[in-house]
């Protein structure tokens, strides 16, 4: 299993920040592997919410489904995979800190199926891609003007 840890500072204050990560629906605006994000749960967003993404995945895009595993406002915001060639389990959580917003990100992912001998090649494609997903998120953020939407 890969276990990935990087973290990012933001120029904005923590609500702006939470309110934009945790909507699902525009993070494929700053997460490089994301083509699609669809919601399948009805009403807002909350724990037990669920949907599925399509992913670029090295050589092929996939589809794999996902459930809001944990949701604690301007504190945590987990998403765990349910479906698809990649188990993952995205744990974000935001601090306030010297009037900036710190987000911590853990990552576990476990490949599956053929992905699984390809291990050590995807290891270092995802967390490349994670740590330029951070950069595109800060740079997306303290660039904004306006709330998030």
């Amino acid at each position: 299993m890969l276990k990935i840890e990087e973290k990012v500072q933001i120029y904005k204050p923590l609500p702006e920040v939470f309110a934009f990560v945790t909507n699902v629906r525009a993070a494929s605006r700053w997460s490089g592997m994301l083509e699609e994000v669809v919601v399948t749960s009805e009403g807002p967003l909350k724990v037990g919410s669920k949907g599925f993404n399509r992913m670029r995945l090295l050589w092929k895009t996939a589809k794999v489904g996902w459930e809001i595993t944990g949701l604690e406002p301007n504190r945590t915001f987990v998403v765990t995979s349910t479906s698809g060639p990649i188990y993952g389990l995205y744990f974000y959580r935001f601090q306030w800190l010297d009037n900036t917003t710190l987000i911590n990100l853990r990552v576990e992912a476990e490949p599956r199926g053929a992905f699984k001998i390809l291990e050590p090649v995807f290891g270092q494609v995802v967390l490349s891609q994670i740590a330029w997903d951070l950069v595109t998120l800060k740079q997306i953020l303290e660039n904004k003007t306006s709330s998030p939407g």
